[in-house]
């Protein structure tokens, strides 16, 4: 994507393009991230503990209130790592159709 083209084209536009393109430059580095071999090992680590919680949540019936918020809190953080990467692709397709509209 080329902003500096898009910056001179919509000079009214500079300041959301200059957030957009932040906002693409983050998401390619987490979709390089997303590649890499000991973030494809965190990420199934993740999976493999949001599993272990939610079949702790299911099978025992009456958890202490503290331990069921200390395993949802758990469980929020692994959701939110996985979550980055999908909302990268969604951010750089956004940006894409922004784009191609202007």
């Amino acid at each position: 994507m080329d902003f500096q083209r898009y910056k001179e084209e919509h000079p009214r536009l500079e300041d959301r393009l200059t957030k957009m393109e932040k906002k693409a430059k983050m998401a390619d580095i987490m979709l390089d991230l997303k590649d890499h071999e000991g973030m494809q090992l965190l990420t199934t680590e993740m999976e493999k503990i949001i599993n272990s919680i939610n079949m702790q949540l299911m099978t025992r019936e009456r958890l202490e209130t503290e331990k069921r918020e200390i395993l949802m809190a758990d469980k929020e953080r692994c959701m939110w790592l996985l979550s980055l990467f999908p909302s990268a692709e969604a951010t750089l397709k956004r940006i894409e159709t922004y784009l191609k509209k202007l």
